[in-house]
């Protein structure tokens, strides 16, 4: 979970620099902690991050969640960046998800500090070509390529 926790800070901070809109939600309270304008605040309330103690993740109800709020909006680019640091107990329906997504919504799997199996399974779920699988310390190096690719820079 820690890792999970520093992954967002970097993504809100790159974010917040590029001036890119953005909502860092945590599952499964399904709560909005940081913003383009919380400021401070946002990153006070991501480094207090702890692990969920209920046993589940929820991904499905996360995906469908937040795309629904994406597909509401006008933008060039929907991207939901899905921040992970294991399988979580829904990923059939995570995976039906994603695959229903596509062309609508860029749904990224950004996977820290993975064991083989969990890069496998993850891979099932978002696909070969929207799976991020990396240590933590790797995450601004492929968060910085991933952000200039989509863009277009």
């Amino acid at each position: 979970m820690e890792s999970v926790a520093e992954g967002a800070m970097v993504l809100h901070l790159a974010c917040t620099a590029l001036g890119v809109e953005h909502v860092v939600w945590v599952t499964p309270q399904q709560l909005a902690l940081a913003t383009l304008t919380t400021a401070e605040r946002g990153m006070a309330l991501i480094a207090g991050l702890i692990p969920a103690q209920t046993g589940h993740e929820n991904l499905a109800v996360a995906l469908d969640r937040q795309s629904a709020d994406l597909l509401r909006t006008p933008a060039d680019v929907r991207l939901l960046l899905v921040l992970h640091d294991g399988y979580p107990n829904d990923g059939v329906k995570a995976k039906k998800l994603c695959d229903e997504l596509r062309g609508k919504v860029e749904v990224i799997g950004l996977l820290l500090d993975p064991d083989d199996g969990t890069r496998i399974a993850m891979t099932e779920i978002f696909g070969q070509d929207r799976l991020v699988a990396c240590k933590s310390k790797e995450l601004p190096k492929k968060l910085a390529a991933m952000l200039r690719s989509v863009r277009g820079n």
